[in-house]
């Protein structure tokens, strides 16, 4: 079986997010918003106080519809990837007000590693070695715990895409007993030995079941990768 098909299958485990399907003709009735691809209940987006977001490269409007609907809440991003720190400034000179640090995140602080970017745009890069790359660069990485005793532990939302590291930083969420009510998360599963990367996903999932959250699947892609919603926010119509 094609990774990819692997891939859909699994998504197949879990009801879609309200807003997936949504279009400007037919949005949902539920309560929820799609800004991007990453799906929201918007009476948890627009009371949140603190979103934590690792992975923007060039891409922010999920960052940005976040801040548009809720203007008091500290929305912080991290990321090395040369293109974020653009991305970052151009949003806040239209008055986003979203902070930025240049580190990658990882399961130990501190540590300077190397990034290897995955594609010739260098958009992407990961921590783990890849055997084709077009650019390294060295980052410092943080983890949440780091994050924490910086920020406090109040989050509300956590977005992640970041490579590889996604079991690392589910499960750090969970260790540290954050209180976050939605964690989006995209799993790169072509990453690794397959067989591995799905024993792990089924590992956190059951996790985060076991702690209350219903998870559900943010969206289907043609790619190979499994895209989720940890919820644990009651308030949400599903």
């Amino acid at each position: 079986m094609k990774l990819s098909e692997r891939c859909r299958q699994y998504e197949l485990k879990f009801p879609l997010t309200p807003s997936a399907n949504d279009t400007k003709e037919k949005p949902n009735t539920k309560g929820w918003t799609k800004y991007k691809q990453y799906s929201t209940p918007d009476s948890l987006r627009k009371s949140a106080g603190m979103f934590w977001n690792f992975g923007v490269s060039r891409e922010i409007r999920f960052e940005l519809g976040c801040r548009k609907d809720n203007r008091s809440a500290k929305i912080l991003t991290w990321d090395p990837t040369p293109l974020s720190q653009i991305t970052v400034d151009s949003a806040n000179a239209g008055g986003y007000n979203i902070s930025h640090v240049n580190k990658a995140y990882d399961s130990e602080s501190g540590n300077t590693l190397k990034f290897y970017a995955i594609n010739d745009s260098k958009k992407c890069y990961q921590l783990d070695k890849p055997e084709q790359f077009f650019d390294e660069i060295e980052v410092e990485t943080i983890n949440l715990k780091s994050i924490a005793q910086e920020n406090g532990t109040n989050v509300d939302i956590i977005k992640l895409d970041i490579e590889g590291r996604w079991y690392e930083l589910l499960t750090e969420i969970l260790d540290l007993e954050l209180p976050v009510k939605c964690v989006l998360v995209e799993c790169e599963m072509y990453i690794g030995d397959q067989d591995q990367q799905f024993s792990k996903l089924d590992s956190i999932v059951e996790r985060y079941k076991t702690k209350g959250f219903t998870v559900l699947t943010n969206r289907k892609t043609n790619g190979e990768c499994v895209e989720l919603c940890f919820l644990n926010y009651p308030e949400a119509i599903i």
